[in-house]
């Protein structure tokens, strides 16, 4: 999503209808640092970088799409044509609910293996990867899928849409030529793709069954 840069003004007017929620990296001191607003604007952003620790604090911006980059300019004390700019970010409060939501939950990418396929893996996602191997080898598989490693990350979506496009070229397709969530790939490569990508989604370590 792109930034829409507006008003300190404009900022403090959002957040007062409740639209809006305001963060404050504070990397430099200005006159933002003494304002009474700004405690609870630094605070919001060190709750931030609490939540997803995992993400470095360059990357923070993007990973958590701010709608909003908040622009003030202040003149440096004794320079008098000198000016310096301080940026904040905010984000509407609905899409900061949604966010919460999507990392809260218990979330999986996972590998199947099956020996009558070699050199096949079927990566998906799941809320609960051994309930859904239940499903899938319950619809009168002939031979039986095998689930063999489970990542519990942040954002499953996102995680396996991002490891199937990098995996674009070792897609397999049905004889209809639909796409499908299997791969012509070994196992470790398969894994090393997922924690690749998976950098900052961690939950906790994998599991190998």
């Amino acid at each position: 999503m792109l930034e829409e840069t507006i008003t300190l003004e404009e900022a403090i007017s959002l957040e007062t209808q409740g639209k809006i929620i305001i963060y404050n990296p504070e990397t430099i001191k200005s006159p933002i640092s003494d304002m009474f607003e700004n405690c609870g604007w630094y605070f919001n952003w060190l709750e931030l970088r609490k939540q997803f620790r995992k993400v470095s604090v360059q990357k923070l911006p993007q990973f958590v799409d701010f709608e909003y980059r908040i622009e003030h300019k202040y003149r440096q004390e004794g320079e008098e044509n000198a000016w310096v700019w301080v940026y904040m970010y905010a984000k509407g409060v609905a899409s900061k609910a949604r966010l919460d939501e999507v990392n809260s939950k218990g979330k999986y990418v996972y590998i199947l293996t099956n020996v009558a396929y070699p050199g096949v893996c079927k990566i998906g996602k799941a809320v609960s990867p051994t309930k859904r191997i239940k499903q899938i080898n319950g619809a009168g598989t002939v031979s039986e899928w095998v689930l063999k490693y489970a990542l519990p990350v942040t954002d499953d979506y996102k995680v396996e849409s991002m490891v199937h496009k990098n995996l674009e070229y070792l897609r397999m397709g049905s004889h209809q030529g639909s796409k499908r969530e299997f791969f012509l790939i070994d196992f470790e490569k398969a894994v090393n793709e997922i924690e690749s990508v998976a950098e900052y989604f961690y939950v906790n370590k994998p599991t190998y069954y």
